[in-house]
This record gives structure tokens, sequence and C-alpha cells, in this order.
């Protein structure tokens, strides 16, 4: 589970880099944003149960809050980068921002 979701979290991170529409379309991220978002709401900031009783795949609130600030980055970068991309931006608003922002670690004083 943890390689999967690296290689997930790569994927997402191919929007952050300058030029990767060819290698990043807005198809791509409309597929993985979702994903990202799922294991977001299941391991960075599950809602349900504090993170010391669930089956976390981030060892520890400084590491949460940096997967967390990264993919808030790749949110930011799907919004910005991809203008016009209706599907990709409501994808991105409201699965993974929702996550981030309702999440138990992620606020507005987080940041």
């Amino acid at each position: 589970m943890a390689r999967l979701s690296r290689r997930g979290a790569q994927v997402a991170e191919l929007s952050l880099l300058e030029g990767a529409h060819a290698a990043c379309s807005p198809r791509l991220l409309e597929a993985v944003v979702p994903a990202v978002a799922r294991w977001a709401d299941s391991y960075v900031a599950p809602p349900e149960c504090p993170p010391d009783c669930c089956e976390v795949l981030v060892a520890d609130d400084e590491a949460a809050a940096t997967a967390a600030e990264g993919l808030l980055q790749v949110a930011s970068a799907c919004l910005s980068r991809f203008p016009g991309e209706v599907q990709l931006q409501r994808v991105t608003i409201e699965q993974l921002l929702t996550v981030l922002v309702r999440g138990s670690r992620v606020g507005l004083g987080f940041f």
C-alpha cells in the first residue's frame, strides 16, 4: 500500500513541474486527484479517529503536515496551471481541497 501511495503522489507531483503539460494532462489529473484525495482522507487527515488509533501510512504529525502541504501545492497547480479545465477544477475543489480543509490536521491555522 505504501508503494502504491507513493506512486499516486508522484503522478500528482507532475502537476508541479513547469512545462509538464506534455506528461501530465488534465485528464490524467482528473483521475489522480480523486485517488490522492481518498488517500489523504484515510491516511493524512482521517476525520473519524485520532491519528494514533488509525492505520496511518504517514508516520507522524510532521510527515502529515508535509504531505498535506504537498497536496495543497498540487491543488493549487491544478487550479492555476490548467485554465479552462472546469472538470479538473471541480474535482480538485470538491474532493481534494474539501479533504484538506476538513481534515483534523489541516485548517486555517495549519500553514
